[in-house]
């Protein structure tokens, strides 16, 4: 049975600033594992964003949280996706779409970390298996 995925999470000032100081190895770890603990990601909502000028056509952005997104633009709106979402709709079009995923960008690594669907889907099935 799945678990009911949490959108609000308390972050505290100090993990922000220590998982933004990661390099984009870390932090997509940060962002497999977290994804597997609350079953939801965060990414740009593409029909309300004005500024179109700041989204990579050929990648979807994901974060773990909303926060995190937040520090990457103030100028764009953020929607959650919960896993369950994920995994029968959204893999869909990023296949249809030959897209990549660009996992916990920040102002400062804009690309964060380039994966193709096939190794993310296999890198969060090992940290799903670990709640198993």
């Amino acid at each position: 049975m799945a678990k009911t995925p949490r959108i609000n999470y308390n972050l505290s000032l100090k993990e922000i600033e220590s998982v933004i100081s990661l390099n984009a190895e870390k932090r997509y770890l940060y962002t497999l594992k977290r994804i597997a603990d609350f079953e939801i990601m965060w990414t740009i909502d593409f029909f309300h964003t004005r500024n179109f000028n700041i989204i990579n056509t050929k990648s979807i952005p994901i974060w773990p949280f909303k926060e995190y997104a937040g520090l990457y633009s103030d100028e764009i709106s953020f929607i959650p996706i919960t896993l369950d979402v994920f995994v029968n709709k959204v893999i869909d079009i990023i296949c249809y779409n030959n897209l990549l995923l660009n996992v916990f960008r920040t102002k400062e690594e804009p690309l964060g970390k380039q994966i193709d669907i096939n190794t993310f889907a296999n890198d969060l099935k090992v940290f799903l298996c670990d709640y198993d």
